[in-house]
């Protein structure tokens, strides 16, 4: 289990540029986010030095780190390879027809007995997170959704006031609110969804949008806030198809 989410890792992290890095939970866990006992050193420059997926590489099932102290963390990811383990699971027991869902992350295979219909799953609203309302539901057919997003995993900063999130800029070490509000990927397995909607909260819009445009493969909503600093929603075709009210 651990090298394939070990793979998967290497390849988005190369993909998005090192936007994916599951050697940057070290800051998030400096941020008070992340387990308690952990020694939390606050020097930014000291943390970046351990940061880099670069410097870990996997040699005959052993993990071989260019410093010891860097801390891997594959949360990011993990969720969704715990859907994919359950669902492929399922499908061995010859099971047709489930819906697969941890933390938000699922896979969906065949149809909703109780409905009689396609699965059809909500997606919260990024800036209302608490409402009975979707900012949208979408039909979710024998595919892998997860979404990713700061409004629920955050902390305010007692002297900035600013949100400190759990998502973080692994180049910068900055854990601070960008424009980009909420992300959903659609893709074949969740793992590979759960990487990516992680990347696209921390990468530059127009970069998400650039990787996007040349994986056809998976589907994405991304919502961010525009210039007007007004709620705007960049979609593919394949996930606008899928969307209802």
């Amino acid at each position: 289990h651990f090298v394939k989410v070990f793979l998967k890792s290497k390849e988005i992290w190369k993909i998005s540029n090192g936007f994916f890095d599951p050697t940057a939970g070290i800051i998030t866990k400096a941020n008070g986010l992340g387990p308690k006992n952990f020694d939390n050193e606050k020097d930014i420059t000291k943390l970046l030095e351990l940061t880099g997926f670069n410097r870990v590489q996997l040699k005959n099932r052993s993990i071989i780190k260019e410093n010891k102290d860097i801390f891997l963390d594959f949360n990011a990811i993990a969720k969704g390879y715990c859907v994919d383990v359950i669902s492929d699971f399922l499908e061995q027991k010859e099971i047709d027809n489930f819906l697969v869902e941890i933390g938000g992350e699922m896979v969906s295979r065949g149809f909703n007995k109780s409905t009689n219909d396609t699965w059809k799953v909500g997606i919260s609203d990024p800036l209302k997170p608490d409402s009975p309302n979707y900012f949208t539901k979408i039909e979710l057919k024998n595919r892998a959704l997860a979404s990713s997003g700061n409004y629920r995993k955050y902390k305010v900063d007692k002297t900035s006031g600013n949100k400190i999130v759990h998502t973080v800029n692994p180049k910068s070490g900055e854990a601070i609110e960008t424009n980009v509000v909420g992300v959903s990927v659609i893709a074949n397995d969740c793992m590979t969804a759960d990487a990516y909607a992680t990347a696209f909260m921390v990468m530059p819009l127009e970069n998400s949008i650039k990787i996007i445009n040349e994986n056809s493969e998976i589907d994405v909503l991304i919502i961010y806030l525009n210039e007007l600093n007004e709620i705007d929603t960049f979609l593919t075709k394949g996930f606008e198809s899928l969307t209802s009210n």
